[in-house]
């Protein structure tokens, strides 16, 4: 073993030809590591299994001790990344489901520079998508399902309702298109009743 034991403090200082590069001390019990020279960062390195070094972490000190991961940053079930003075934000995986938390007064916001996209793990199908200046989409198994357009939204496909009932209350008028030419009015799938263009109600 080597023992360093420094009266006052436990001051250690690490110097190159007089110039001191670094200090290991102690405050309230605490161990400290201090980089003494002026922005000179603390800087982890290592050697891989090939014998190559590397640097690991670097700390620094031109910009309030920032740090610089070299890989993952990993951490176990149930442990956080929390960021605001008041654990605000919590971001972890709790062994069966990953959450993104928003424990603060504020609202949880999601940014993107043109589109934001929520896609499965193997990022090859889109669940749902928001452009910037322009369409919200919804899809169903990767197919487009919903849009939203200048104009109002685009549905493809059905709209069910499957249980309750549906209502339609406008200030205006109720504009029923159909490219078809038929207006159609059925109960669970039986026709009971058909406007056709130019043929009048059929019932």
């Amino acid at each position: 073993e080597l023992i360093l034991d420094a009266d006052t403090y436990g001051v250690v200082r690490l110097k190159d030809g007089g110039t001191e590069y670094g200090t290991l001390f102690t405050t309230s019990s605490n161990f400290l590591i201090k980089s003494q020279g002026n922005d000179k960062d603390i800087i982890f390195q290592g050697n891989n299994s090939s014998g190559s070094g590397f640097t690991a972490l670097t700390l620094d000190m031109s910009d309030a001790g920032s740090a610089t991961f070299n890989h993952d940053i990993r951490l176990p079930d149930n442990g956080k990344a929390i960021f605001g003075a008041g654990s605000d934000l919590q971001i972890y995986h709790d062994g069966s489901d990953s959450r993104i938390i928003e424990n603060g007064a504020g609202d949880l916001y999601i940014g993107g520079a043109s589109n934001i996209r929520f896609v499965n793990s193997a990022v090859n199908a889109t669940y749902a998508m928001f452009t910037e200046g322009g369409k919200v989409q919804l899809n169903y198994n990767d197919s487009k399902r919903f849009e939203t357009t200048d104009a109002g939204v685009t549905v493809t496909g059905n709209i069910a309702n499957a249980s309750g009932n549906m209502t339609l209350d406008v200030a205006g008028d109720i504009t029923l298109d159909a490219g078809g030419s038929d207006i159609i009015f059925s109960d669970d799938g039986t026709i009971f009743g058909t406007i056709t263009k130019g043929a009048g109600m059929k019932i």
